[in-house]
C-alpha cells in the first residue's frame, strides 16, 4: 500500500474541498481507504505510473518528468477528494446543542456545488494523466546499441 502524504498533502485535499483542519483533520485523511483508492486509481491508469513517480527523485529534471510529477500530485488530490466527498455531507452539521444532545443536519449539503466541482476536475485530471501516459510511453525502452554481424566475406583469408 502507498504512503499517502508521498503523493498527495492533506492540506491539498483540504483545499480541493473548501474545508478547514477541524472540519476534517489529518488523521481522516489518512485512513487506508483513501491510500488504496489513490493506488488502485493510478494502477488502473498505468502499471507503471507509480513506480515512475516514485523514481523521480528531482520534479523537473526532463519536461516529462515535471509534467508526471506535477499531474500524479494534482490527481492524488483530487482522488482523495472525490473519495471524501461521499461523506462530506455528513460532516457539515448545521447546528449542534449540546444541552440537550441535539444535532441538525442541512436539508441539502452546503458542499453540493463543491461536491460537484471536485468530481469534475477528478475527471479532468485523470483524463490528464490517460493523456500523459499516451504521449510518452512510461516503460523502458531498450534500445540495442550492438548486435551480431556477419561479414560478406572471411576477414582472415579474404575470400
Amino acid at each position: 500500500m502507498i504512503t499517502l502524504t508521498d503523493y498527495v498533502s492533506f492540506d491539498s485535499v483540504r483545499a480541493a474541498l473548501g474545508v478547514s483542519e477541524k472540519e476534517i483533520p489529518d488523521e481522516a485523511l489518512n485512513l487506508d481507504i483513501y491510500s488504496l483508492f489513490v493506488q488502485s486509481e493510478l494502477d488502473e491508469i498505468s502499471e507503471t505510473l507509480r513506480s515512475e513517480f516514485e523514481g523521480i527523485t528531482s520534479p523537473g529534471s526532463t519536461d516529462d518528468e515535471k509534467a508526471t510529477y506535477d499531474s500524479v500530485r494534482v490527481f492524488s488530490a483530487y482522488a482523495v477528494a472525490y473519495k471524501v466527498s461521499d461523506s462530506l455531507p455528513n460532516a457539515s452539521p448545521k447546528t449542534i446543542v449540546e444541552g440537550k444532545a441535539s444535532l441538525s443536519r442541512h436539508a441539502d449539503s452546503p458542499y453540493k456545488s463543491v461536491i460537484i466541482e471536485v468530481r469534475k476536475s477528478y475527471i479532468y485530471w485523470k483524463k490528464i494523466l490517460e493523456n500523459l501516459i499516451d504521449d510518452t510511453d512510461l516503460t523502458s525502452v531498450v534500445t540495442t546499441l550492438m548486435s551480431v554481424s556477419s561479414p560478406q566475406s572471411d576477414p582472415v583469408t579474404g575470400s
